[in-house]
């Protein structure tokens, strides 16, 4: 192949080949392009590999005892709700027993027909203590149509397995 006046030399393409240069190109000089070619393009791939990924927000961990804890504030709430007085007591710390009076406990269980309740996120104060927001909707003593009562449960860890309501909500 005749060479052009103004081509110096043709140096060997990255990719195969030959590719026309009008300077003299060292070899390593080649070398760095063919590095920095191959690192722009294999991070266009790694951007566009990122990007397709669908990552859920992180979240964070929850352990054993929060599970046992929100099971238990759900297990005391739905008694609540069903006027399930019996099995609601069962699950009451003796200081809020004692704190408490028998009319107080047999209001509280005497809700709307239409009760229901929220439990949010709930927060670890201590070891073995939770409290999770509640939002309680036909709670007994607030009078029809004034809306829902928010307030907080806490819950305490009495042995293994056991949890019980240490505020009521």
């Amino acid at each position: 192949m005749p060479s052009s006046p103004h081509i110096l030399r043709r140096a060997p393409c990255p990719f195969g080949g030959n590719f026309p240069h009008n300077v003299e190109v060292t070899s390593s000089a080649f070398r760095l392009l063919r590095l920095a070619c191959c690192w722009l393009l294999f991070g266009i791939l790694g951007i566009g590999f990122s990007w397709g990924k669908n990552r859920p927000p992180s979240q964070p961990v929850v352990d054993r005892e929060y599970s046992a804890a929100l099971a238990a504030a759900n297990f005391f709430l739905h008694a609540w709700q069903i006027g399930d007085q019996e099995n609601g007591i069962v699950i009451l710390s003796d200081a809020v027993r004692r704190r408490t009076s028998p009319e107080q406990i047999e209001t509280f269980f005497s809700p709307d027909p239409e009760a229901a309740y929220e439990i949010s996120r709930g927060k670890r104060r201590n070891p073995g203590r939770y409290s999770f927001p509640v939002v309680l909707f036909g709670a007994a003593g607030v009078r029809h149509g004034a809306g829902p009562r928010y307030s907080e449960i806490v819950l305490v860890r009495t042995g293994k397995r056991e949890w019980v309501v240490d505020k009521l909500p």
